[in-house]
């Protein structure tokens, strides 16, 4: 597998042996490397990938959501997937972590932003709503950033 562009250390867009554009990610795996260099395949922990419609778009998304959101939105599908008992698509880490970089805008300038059916999300959905406290933990304990419990709901 080979650089192809790094977005931070942990994460970074590479090709694999097939010519396919992934994401990988692992602690390190673009650490001091160029591009088009080899990426030392035993760190990378998780490879995201996209169909060639969603690549484009997303890695230019990435490139400007900081690396510490990314590896929480990591963080969080892998606590979704355990919870929900569920494997979710790849593509879900572009848009789960464009969400997260927008709620913590938000969150910073004071916006609030109520959900009309927050009470019925909370009591009718009460898994998914356990892995959107359980996203909250991840991103206060990543990012050191509180984010309202309403967004739990969101």
């Amino acid at each position: 597998m080979r650089l192809k562009q790094p977005f931070n250390n942990n994460v970074v867009l590479a090709v694999d042996n097939s010519g396919n554009e992934v994401i990988a990610m692992g602690k390190g795996v673009g650490f001091n490397k160029k591009k088009y260099e080899m990426i030392n395949e035993s760190a990378i922990d998780k490879i995201y990938t996209l169909n060639s419609n969603e690549a484009n778009y997303s890695f230019n998304i990435l490139d400007q959501i900081p690396g510490e959101y990314i590896l929480a939105t990591n963080s969080i599908i892998e606590a979704g997937e355990r919870m929900l008992d569920m494997k979710f698509s790849d593509a879900l880490l572009i848009t789960l972590a464009d969400h997260i970089q927008f709620a913590i805008e938000r969150h910073n300038k004071d916006i609030l932003v109520k959900n009309p059916l927050h009470w019925e999300v909370k009591k009718l959905y009460t898994r998914e709503y356990a892995v959107g406290q359980e996203a909250l933990e991840i991103i206060n304990r990543i990012t050191k950033i509180k984010l309202p419990d309403y967004e739990a709901r969101t």
